[in-house]
């Protein structure tokens, strides 16, 4: 039967047609797989020899759209096309927003617009090793294209595992190295002269507190009055303060190790006091109900901290005590680097930072390890030539 006497497109409830395009004597099928922003109907098309490979093929696809598979518009996807996919159908219902952001900033900045109109089926390890060099000579740090390519090795392993693309191009690749580097601290004379510095700035006590817990920005900023035991001297840190969606928002912790009950030194116990006292004296001048989420710090307006204003105002701090300048992070290993220099032992060093494994405490403050064992083997030394344990 000549199927061009039949009617010219077959349609089924199951969101697929099929018909016959007489132009190339093929049989075309199409597939239904979304709405765009506007509305308008998104399709899936290709073309078999016979009517019954498109009936199946369509079906196919029909398919894969049901149980949430990426299904390509047109012809062919484009890589951009799968990235916005992937993003929005394996990551943002799934992760953090934090975490969805990574991706994302990745994807718009470096991907897209490097890789994004490329046909997702043609993307070769020439194509990406393109984009590795062309970062690099752009100035881009090893650590911004590892983390480039870990988004893009991610996304890829979602294509190959729904049979869109045959390998994960991305894991043929040769990267830039890694250079590990001491974190940058303050030495004890320094900390103290940042503490002396910011006496009667807002942030005093919280940087008195973060140099003396080794606490993470946004656990810091998280910290509320709820956390904070006076009557057994302990502290509890459960959760952190992030920006979601322009909106600040307490957050849980990602891993039970983050979550950890830290004891309360004399400096820690003079922070939270005054802390609490400047807070019952501002609130005395602003009234209730400015503080809905009972935070320990607050900026000079009694409102939130700002993460980026935090570091301006803690950078000016520096300055002024005549000292290197640091971010809020670095206070977290002068920390860390102090406790294991005095001699504290890495296990627990990892408990008060909240490590999940020893081996990534020994491995950031080798430079640390390093100076406590020269002071042990010298009070080793010490022992043997007098034949005494000192007192």
């Amino acid at each position: 039967m000549d199927p061009t006497n039949k009617k010219p497109r077959q349609r089924r409830s199951s969101g697929y047609s099929v018909s016959f395009h007489k132009a190339s004597s093929l049989w075309e099928w199409s597939v239904l797989t979304g709405y765009d922003i506007k509305g308008k109907p998104q399709r899936a098309r290709g073309y078999s020899k016979t009517k019954t490979e498109a009936a199946e093929k369509a079906q196919s696809i029909a398919a894969d759209r049901r149980r949430g598979a990426f299904v390509p518009v047109g012809k062919d996807s484009t890589v951009a096309e799968f990235l916005d996919h992937w993003l929005d159908d394996r990551i943002r219902p799934h992760r953090e927003p934090k975490t969805t952001e990574f991706y994302e900033g990745n994807i718009r900045r470096h991907l897209k617009p490097v890789l994004g109109h490329l046909p997702l089926r043609k993307l070769t390890v020439q194509h990406v090793q393109w984009l590795i060099n062309d970062r690099t000579e752009s100035g881009f740090s090893p650590i911004t294209i590892h983390a480039i390519m870990r988004t893009l090795r991610s996304a890829l392993k979602i294509a190959c595992r729904e049979a869109l693309i045959p390998q994960n191009v991305a894991e043929h690749v040769t990267m830039p190295k890694l250079v590990q580097r001491d974190p940058e601290f303050l030495s004890p004379q320094e900390a103290k002269s940042l503490i002396a510095a910011s006496r009667g700035h807002f942030l005093e006590n919280l940087i008195a507190f973060a140099l003396s817990t080794g606490v993470r920005m946004g656990e810091a900023c998280g910290l509320t009055w709820a956390d904070v035991n006076f009557d057994r001297q302990q502290i509890t840190i459960s959760q952190q303060l992030q920006r979601i969606e322009g909106k600040l928002k307490l957050k849980g912790l990602k891993s039970r190790s983050s979550k950890r009950t830290l004891a309360m030194s004399d400096i820690i116990l003079t922070a939270l006091r005054d802390e609490r006292t400047r807070q019952m004296m501002m609130r005395s001048e602003v009234g209730e109900g400015l503080n809905p989420l009972d935070l320990v710090f607050l900026n000079a307006e009694y409102r939130p901290l700002d993460p980026k204003n935090v570091n301006d105002h803690l950078a000016a701090l520096c300055r002024k005590a005549g000292v290197r300048v640091i971010s809020f992070h670095k206070l977290r290993h002068t920390a860390a680097t102090l406790l294991v220099n005095a001699g504290v032992e890495l296990h627990q060093v990892k408990e008060i930072l909240g490590h999940s494994q020893i081996a990534l405490t020994a491995n950031l403050y080798a430079h640390g390890v390093t100076e406590a064992q020269r002071k042990a083997v010298n009070i080793l030394d010490r022992v043997l030539q007098s034949g005494e344990l000192p007192e």
